[in-house]
């Protein structure tokens, strides 16, 4: 009998599992399944595997996102559940409520399990177009006001006109044309009769850390307004924005590292650097790897296969910041803090980013904060530099900049990235991808051309991509509105087409007017679309040509 009952326990106890529950944590629950699909594809974006299962409550259907992780023990499954509703992921979206679930044996007859479903595509956002300026507080009449900021992009504008409201600040926005023909936006308060009540306001605002103010007359800028309402009246400026799916053809390094960035909407992006290590040295491109030995303690550097960097400016109140974000394949981050940091340490602490858990030291300097630290598997590396922040500043910034869990949050980053096109087969190896605004040195290297000096201040991004054993680049100037692409690339081509070369001739790319060049420097086709002008070209001793670079063109996610 004692060996009966033995048996019995031992055959109970190895086939439990035909038994137990199996705990797993619910993070959602939706009444309509395309919610459920939406929320699913943001926890992949985030890192966290989910399934859905559709439960049947009387005559209603409810559709419930698990986390895929799987417990015997409902105090495992309870660890889980308090660690992810301290995240950062649940935290930026006010996660609540999150409860377990007996998964294996509650309502089994009516679960339907759908891990297979697809995500949902981002949706493309409608096109913006501008409207003229209205009920304008400056005139003939009271012709002076304080000139705070002035922004290529409208949406800039209006978020920090918003954050001068929070301050009691009342603030409003001119829309311009200027001698460049380029459109802009300014920001600007009060309007007077005369300049010494406009200075008066000048000095108050100035006592808020506001920089750079100066007191402008309405007379000297009138037919910039009137010239932009005029452009206005005469058709449609679209502002267009594309697709917030990134192309396959970005390695998954990369795509990690998007997902770490602060996402601030006081904080604009003025420069990104995306490398991917292992692609530029199989192509014998060293520039990733000397801005890797720059920045990286050198421990790191023979297991980093991809390093990111994003710098950020508040140009409102003149501040900076700088990310970096390196990632390795093998667990082998660790001492990073150099001897001759140790003693500017002032904190020790954890933060929460989409990753995981970032192990870090906040070191301060002057006026400089250094944040440094590792994730708890030691596969990446986060290095954030903040210029002029008070210390409860900079710990609003690294608590409240985590809103979006990509920096595709920022339109001209998603706008550039987005276009870049799809891996097929081993053809568009993403090499590295380089974003920021043209300064005055581009308009000296053509010779100042008359259409140079209209690009200068716009947005630029350079994407490197080889194919074939061929290496070749993208380059997009966005001019924020189809309206100023269209006329600064007709510019270019009504000057390149008086010039006498002998491969220099119009030519088509899917039906939009283009221009293609050979010569020493590598060939070239360009033409505009929406905002852009786009110029693909070759390298210097490269034998793709006309054809070819038409080819890449037409791959261009912005045809969409």
């Amino acid at each position: 009998m004692k060996k009966l009952i033995v048996f019995l326990s031992t055959f109970l106890i190895s086939s439990g599992f035909l038994f137990a529950a199996k705990w797993r944590v619910c993070v959602g629950s939706y009444s309509v399944e395309k919610n459920a699909q939406v929320f699913q594809k943001e926890l992949k974006d985030a890192g966290y595997k989910s399934s859905i299962v559709q439960s049947n409550f009387g005559n209603k259907k409810f559709y419930r996102v698990f986390l895929d992780e799987e417990f015997s023990q409902k105090k495992d499954a309870e660890n889980l559940r308090n660690e992810f509703s301290r995240n950062t992921f649940s935290f930026r979206r006010k996660l609540k409520g999150l409860w377990l679930a007996d998964f294996e044996n509650e309502n089994p007859s009516s679960a339907k399990k759908t891990t297979a479903i697809n995500p949902v595509s981002p949706k493309k956002e409608k096109a913006k177009i501008l409207q003229k300026n209205e009920k304008i507080p400056v005139s003939k009449e009271k012709p002076f006001s304080v000139h705070i900021q002035t922004y290529k992009e409208e949406q800039a504008a209006e978020n920090d006109k918003k954050r001068l409201a929070g301050k009691n600040v009342d603030s409003y926005v001119l829309k311009k044309l200027d001698k460049k023909e380029s459109i802009k936006f300014d920001l600007q308060s009060g309007a007077f009769e005369n300049a010494d009540d406009a200075k008066v306001l000048q000095e108050k605002l100035e006592k808020l850390n506001l920089q750079d103010l100066k007191i402008t007359d309405y007379n000297d800028y009138a037919d910039e307004i009137s010239e932009f309402d005029d452009v206005i009246s005469k058709g449609s400026v679209v502002f267009e924005d594309v697709e917030k799916e990134l192309p396959a053809s970005i390695p998954d390094a990369i795509k990690t590292s998007l997902n770490q960035f602060p996402v601030n909407e006081n904080f604009q992006i003025k420069k990104v650097q995306l490398y991917d290590l292992v692609n530029l040295k199989n192509a014998g491109i060293v520039e990733g790897e000397n801005f890797a030995s720059e920045y990286l303690p050198e421990n790191f550097l023979k297991t980093t296969v991809a390093v990111s960097y994003v710098e950020y400016a508040d140009s409102l109140f003149k501040k900076n910041v700088g990310v970096l974000i390196a990632i390795s394949e093998n667990p082998s981050y660790e001492n990073f803090i150099k001897d001759e940091q140790k003693e500017f340490v002032i904190a020790e602490t954890d933060f929460n980013l989409p990753y995981g858990t970032l192990h870090s030291f906040i070191t301060e300097a002057g006026p400089v904060y250094l944040i440094q630290g590792i994730t708890e598997d030691k596969k990446m590396f986060v290095q954030m530099v903040m210029n002029d922040f008070s210390k409860n500043e900079m710990m609003a910034f690294v608590e409240n900049s985590y809103n979006d869990s990509s920096l595709l949050f920022y339109p001209q980053i998603r706008k550039s990235l987005c276009i870049i096109p799809d891996k097929v087969e081993n053809e568009n190896k993403f090499l590295s991808f380089v974003f920021d605004k043209v300064d005055e040195s581009y308009a000296e290297s053509k010779d100042y051309a008359p259409w140079s000096f209209k690009i200068v201040g716009h947005w630029k991004s350079n994407f490197f991509i080889s194919a074939k054993n061929e290496k070749f680049s993208v380059s997009l100037y966005d001019l924020d509105y189809d309206f100023n692409a269209k006329n600064v690339h007709q510019m270019f081509m009504d000057e390149k087409n008086g010039a006498d070369f002998a491969y220099n001739h119009f030519t088509k790319v899917k039906n939009t007017d283009g221009w293609y060049i050979e010569n020493f420097y590598g060939n070239e086709v360009s033409f505009s679309n929406k905002s852009y002008i786009i110029a693909v070209n070759s390298d210097t001793d490269s034998s793709l040509k006309e054809n070819e670079l038409k080819s890449v063109a037409e791959k261009l996610k912005i045809w969409k």
